[in-house]
This record gives C-alpha cells, sequence and structure tokens, in this order.
C-alpha cells in the first residue's frame, strides 16, 4: 500500500478538491507524483482518504464534509469479471462476474477539539451538518483524540458505533486498525481496473462501413 496527498481522479477526468491523506494501492494503478507523496492519485486505485485537523470546529468539519463528498461524487470504474482455473489453453477457466467495487472510505481525524467535554459530542455537531447522517454519511469514520473514535458499520450493520477514550488512547489505536483491517478487502473488490479508462477520452470514433464512403461517427 501507498500513502500520498493531492488529488483524487476518476476516470472521466473529474477531480476532487485537495486531500490531506490518501492511502491507495499501487497494484491497482499507479499514480502521477509530482515529488516522493504529492500528486494526482486515479480513484480505483484509492481505499481510504484522512483529512487532518489540528482542531476541529464546525467550519473546518464543514471544509471535511465537502472534501469527502467530492470523493463520493467520482465515478469508480467497472472491475469487469474476473477469470480462475487454469491456462488461457484449458477450457476449464471459469468466468466470475465480479461485485460491485467497494468505495473510498472517506475518515476524518482531529488532534484535538473546540468543543467542551461533557456537552455536545462530535457525532451530534457532525449530524447537524451532515443531513445524511443517519443512513448515508459522506464521512464514515471520526477520530478526535481524547474524544473518542465514531465509524458508519458496515451494509449488514447501517448505524454509527462509537469506542470511547482510554489513557492509552485507543480511540486512536481502534481508529489506525479499523483502516488497516480493510485495506486487503477493499483492493480485492477492485478487481482489475484499466490505466487505458483514464486515457481514453469519451469522444466519438468513425465507424467505418464502406471504404469508399465517408465514415459515421458514433459515441465512445
Amino acid at each position: 500500500m501507498g500513502i500520498g496527498t493531492g488529488i483524487v481522479a476518476d476516470h472521466e477526468g473529474t477531480q476532487s478538491r485537495q486531500t490531506d491523506v490518501v492511502i491507495y494501492d499501487p497494484t491497482l494503478l499507479a499514480p502521477l507524483l509530482y515529488d516522493d507523496c504529492t500528486g494526482v492519485f486515479p480513484l480505483d486505485a484509492c481505499l481510504f482518504t484522512i483529512e487532518v485537523k489540528s482542531r476541529l470546529d464546525s467550519s473546518e468539519l464543514g471544509k471535511a464534509i465537502e472534501q469527502a463528498r467530492s470523493i463520493r461524487e467520482l465515478l469508480m470504474g467497472d472491475p469487469g469479471p474476473r477469470v480462475v482455473g487454469g491456462s488461457a489453453e484449458q477450457s476449464a477457466r471459469i468466468t466470475i462476474e465480479q461485485p460491485k467495487p467497494l468505495l473510498v472510505v472517506p475518515t476524518l481525524f482531529a488532534f484535538s477539539t473546540d468543543l467542551v467535554d461533557g456537552a455536545k459530542t462530535e457525532i451530534a455537531r457532525y449530524y447537524e451538518q451532515d443531513e445524511h447522517a443517519a443512513y448515508d454519511p459522506v464521512i464514515r469514520m471520526i477520530c478526535v483524540v481524547g474524544r473518542g473514535f465514531w465509524r458508519y458499520g458496515s451494509p449488514m450493520r447501517e448505524h454509527w458505533c462509537y469506542s470511547p477514550v482510554s489513557e492509552n488512547h485507543d480511540e486512536v489505536v481502534d481508529y489506525l486498525a479499523m483502516i488497516v483491517n480493510s485495506l486487503v478487502a477493499i483492493s480485492e473488490s477492485r478487481g482489475q481496473p484499466k490505466i487505458g479508462n483514464y486515457l481514453i477520452e469519451g469522444r466519438p470514433w468513425e465507424r467505418i462501413t464502406d471504404p469508399n464512403t465517408p465514415p459515421q461517427l458514433h459515441g465512445p
């Protein structure tokens, strides 16, 4: 796995807002890097994004939600069928339709917060700013050091879960462990994305029906 910072782009050329941390799988598709870690990352190779805040307040939360929304609006490619079994010369090969690829998981990490301890919680504030927080939140994991870790469950558990704080900062450990434990499953769901989809523009092609007549245009 790789870690970088920059912009996430889909195969149609749509780009996300600037992203603090991108966790990606370079074996799926390689990013376009300007230096060791900064660049443009193909959506089909991205697994998690992390927005990092030194101090979380309502304004910074709103910015994080908009950034996450720009990720969720990108179009994931079709993983295509997967062929298993023998070699290309063997008839025992089986083509299996790939399930729908798992989406990038936008997350938020903050070192502190402006909320008073014992008053409004971070998840309560999040509900105020994301109208879909209860059933389809754009940010799926929120960790605030010293306050807790909230995550939206899997499709089998469509609700928020909470990991409380501890002297050893278990909320941070749980946040990082949840990311690490999910990397392989998300990566495997992507199938074999094609870099060519990022290079071919959606322009019409010329159809040749008769070599002696002008070609006819049709869609991509």
